[in-house]
């Protein structure tokens, strides 16, 4: 069941549309929520938790999004071409618990201590800037504050596509 925003916006379009064009085939609204459902179980573990997302591809990390929004507590946005130290330093400071890589495992980090674990309503999104004047810094959005610009109209909206020429993180 799918009960964030992104998983329900996604379950209200007609399935067979076509959400991503990649090189390698299409995907539809219902491959994408399916899945998402599969990763969601795959995670349980990350559950509540504060994931960051580390150097996925365009279509793993909206994957990603959909399968975590609403169950994760937040989720930080890594581009692969971080070095170590700049990664480990974004990890630690977005006080990440799990991070899933490109081969979509989920690693866990030993707790340091117990804190309650509660789903905020709207699960935080964590985004790296680009660093070009040293250290990238984090900064936070939801799902609304990121898309609260975007004009929906569903008459039109198949006219249009949206191209990606950059990291999505």
């Amino acid at each position: 069941m799918i009960s964030a925003p992104l998983g329900i916006f996604l379950a209200s379009l007609p399935p067979d549309t076509h959400l991503l064009w990649t090189d390698e085939g299409r995907v539809t609204a219902r491959e994408l929520v399916d899945r998402a459902g599969g990763l969601r179980e795959l995670w349980r573990e990350a559950h509540g938790k504060r994931v960051a997302l580390v150097g996925l591809s365009p279509v793993q990390l909206v994957e990603a999004l959909v399968a975590l929004d609403g169950t994760a507590e937040a989720m930080v946005l890594l581009p692969e071409g971080l070095d170590d130290a700049k990664r480990g330093f974004l990890i630690e400071n977005a006080k990440c618990e799990a991070a899933v890589g490109r081969d979509f495992s989920c690693l866990v980090f030993p707790a340091d201590g117990l804190r309650q674990r509660t789903v905020p309503p709207a699960t935080e999104w964590v985004l790296a800037t680009s660093g070009t004047t040293g250290m990238p810094k984090l900064i936070c959005h939801t799902l609304a504050t990121l898309s609260h610009t975007v004009k929906r109209s569903p008459e039109r909206g198949p006219e249009f596509r949206w191209g990606l020429m950059y990291d999505p993180c």
